[in-house]
């Protein structure tokens, strides 16, 4: 299945030379740590009294600019952080950038897995089980499942999995919409590509034109 995974996940980090560290995986990390640097930036000199405003984007999950891999695989880890940071600082809105693959990210460990209650990703629990306030979903410039393998897939398993995995996506935007949690879709760009987005219920499109 990870042959599956698209070649990227847009977000406005997705082309910066990021320097790699001590943390290259997720075993290194953890809720604590995350939250440590999170604080940090919002306790910097360049952050207003108390850490919030208007003008504040929040913290937001990305991948590395190197890897495909989809941060909410680790959705457990996001939202144990979440919960870390909010027992100290609250009011700090989180968001994820994510391939939206629901049937593969329905896959990830469960909190079982790490001493929890038991409970399984899903698009409609972003809210609720995961504690996110925000989500940006991937389509670049696909609007089909032709189009998404041709643009958003690397490999010679592209035409087999394009249709499934284009309907996993929009099954995902379309069942976090519904729960009314607010999803935007990131896009190339294309008219039809944003008509598609909002047919299935995102609340907006961001557009990354040149980078699909």
């Amino acid at each position: 299945e990870t042959k599956s995974l698209p070649s990227r996940i847009l977000s406005p980090v997705m082309n910066l030379q990021i320097k790699e560290d001590n943390h290259k995986n997720d075993e290194s990390l953890t809720p604590s740590l995350i939250s440590e640097i999170i604080e940090d930036h919002y306790s910097s000199e360049n952050q207003f009294v108390g850490g919030m405003g208007e003008d504040d984007g929040g913290v937001w999950f990305v991948p590395h600019p190197s890897s495909r891999f989809d941060p909410l695989f680790s959705w457990d880890l996001i939202r144990d952080t979440i919960r870390v940071t909010k027992e100290h600082r609250h009011g700090i809105p989180f968001g994820v950038h994510t391939s939206g693959l629901s049937h593969l990210l329905c896959l990830a460990a469960t909190s079982s897995d790490a001493g929890g209650d038991g409970t399984t990703f899903t698009a409609s629990g972003l809210k609720n089980d995961v504690g996110l306030s925000a989500c940006e979903v991937t389509l670049g410039g696909a609007y089909s499942p032709a189009s998404y393998a041709s643009l958003m897939y690397e490999g010679e398993d592209a035409a087999a999995a394009a249709p499934r995995c284009f309907g996993s996506v929009c099954q995902f935007i379309v069942e976090a919409s519904e729960s009314g949690f607010p999803v935007t879709v990131g896009t190339d760009g294309s008219g039809a590509v944003a008509d598609l987005a909002v047919s299935l219920g995102a609340v907006g499109v961001v557009s990354y034109p040149g980078e699909v």
